[in-house]
């Protein structure tokens, strides 16, 4: 009985210094750990792609040169009318539709019927190069089915709303929210039948003009406040500064007050204990062409434009930047009490400054600077992109197998006291 009470006790012993060893390691780890560094690298698509449109996830051969394309997104379509570039046309019944490959490539268009997905016209290049074609060559290969191109994105990622990215702003007085929609209407001059660029340009180029006086370094009591609408208040009346975070925060709630679903993005990166850059904007998702598109109105680029006169995704500009491919690229800024189109290059100075190599761009979840720093740092970090995130990977990984670890010990611990009796 003595000896089963020391095996008890040592046991205890045992356990309460693997428990203490383990939260001195958590603790260690956060110490050390720079909080600028507390977000998760995600792909371009898992950000840029939201659910709320159709991609093609899957494809399955069905038969010989029959191909299901399993498009998913937004609803379910049960009727699909399909026609290719030789003028065949026919109609299929299915969840997802069924395409008859042509011989070599072609392009297929199809379109959902009824309640879908997508309202607009999916195309799709696919190539078909049967057995037979390699065997006259002398080479032994099964069928090839191959697709050249889509007007949707491919793969099977994670995805999310964009209910997900836009913040409604509950947190602040409703009061302030109906306000808000009050200028948008009155001063702003929005309306029923603006599109997205017109809205952010006419949102973005009027908080220009309103802030002109404003800018600068702002104090501790603006970067506390909560509400975005009382910061431009303090500013307008010249009792404050604001620099590019509440810039882009303020665009953020009029977007989002004027029903565009808009998220902020901060540029961040580090080397050790020294930054090597800083700054934040705002990304607004353009319902017509499924693509979200940044806008800077701190550096007064309220949109770049590619050769197309597509908007760009903040990514997107990373990757010209730091690629030097900015040729032909276009920014819409506001010059003189209106919005004009100039070269990109003649202004992209500021913007290689900030997108540096080393730059991380930080998509920041809703409202998370309101939530508890330990939700933050365990279960629900903003999302990274960069050309190199997969030190945010380690480190997000060793912050889980440590956290769980001491929910282990603390659970071994009161199980050895509880036994001990």
């Amino acid at each position: 009985m003595k000896a089963q009470r020391k095996r008890k006790k040592a046991w205890v012993l045992g356990m309460s210094l693997l428990f203490l060893s383990v939260t001195l390691a958590n603790i260690i780890f956060f110490l050390a750990s720079d909080r600028r560094d507390g977000y998760y690298p995600v792909t371009y698509k898992s950000l840029y792609v939201p659910a709320d449109i159709p991609v093609l996830e899957e494809t399955r051969v069905v038969e010989r040169g029959k191909v299901e394309l399993r498009i998913r997104g937004g609803g379910t379509a049960r009727r699909w009318k399909i026609s290719d570039d030789t003028g065949d046309a026919y109609a299929n019944e299915g969840k997802f539709p069924i395409i008859r490959l042509k011989e070599f490539r072609h392009v297929y268009k199809i379109r959902p019927e009824g309640q879908g997905p997508v309202e607009q016209e999916i195309t799709v290049a696919f190539g078909f190069y049967p057995s037979e074609y390699y065997k006259k060559g002398g080479r032994t290969q099964p069928d090839n089915y191959w697709i050249v191109w889509a007007s949707v994105p491919m793969g099977k990622f994670s995805r999310r709303p964009l209910s997900f990215w836009s913040d409604p702003y509950e947190s602040i007085d409703a009061s302030d929210r109906e306000e808000a929609k009050r200028m948008l209407k009155e001063e702003v001059g929005l309306l029923d039948t603006d599109g997205t660029q017109a809205r952010v340009e006419k949102i973005a180029s009027w908080l220009m003009a309103k802030w002109k006086e404003g800018a600068g370094t702002p104090s501790d009591a603006i970067e506390k406040e909560r509400s975005p609408l009382r910061v431009l208040k303090v500013v307008l009346s010249g009792e404050g500064k604001i620099w590019c975070a509440q810039h882009a925060l303020i665009y953020h709630f009029f977007a989002n007050m004027a029903g565009l679903p808009t998220r902020l993005v901060h540029l961040a990166g580090r080397l050790d204990n020294v930054i090597t850059t800083g700054h934040a904007f705002a990304e607004t998702f353009f319902r017509e062409l499924g693509i979200w598109a940044k806008v800077d109105p701190s550096l007064n680029k309220l949109l770049i434009l590619n050769d197309a006169g597509q908007p760009l995704g903040s990514a997107d500009v990373y990757n010209a930047i730091v690629s030097g491919n900015i040729s032909g690229l276009r920014v819409r800024a506001f010059k003189e009490g209106e919005v004009v189109s100039i070269p990109y290059a003649e202004v992209s100075g500021d913007d290689s400054y900030y997108y540096s190599a080393g730059a991380h761009l930080v998509f920041l979840r809703p409202g998370s600077a309101r939530r508890p720093w330990i939700i933050r740092y365990l279960f629900q970090p903003d999302f990274a992109y960069s050309l190199d995130a997969s030190p945010l990977e380690r480190a997000y990984e060793w912050r889980g197998v440590l956290f769980l670890t001491w929910c282990a010990s603390l659970i071994l611990l009161g199980y050895a006291i509880l036994k001990r009796g």
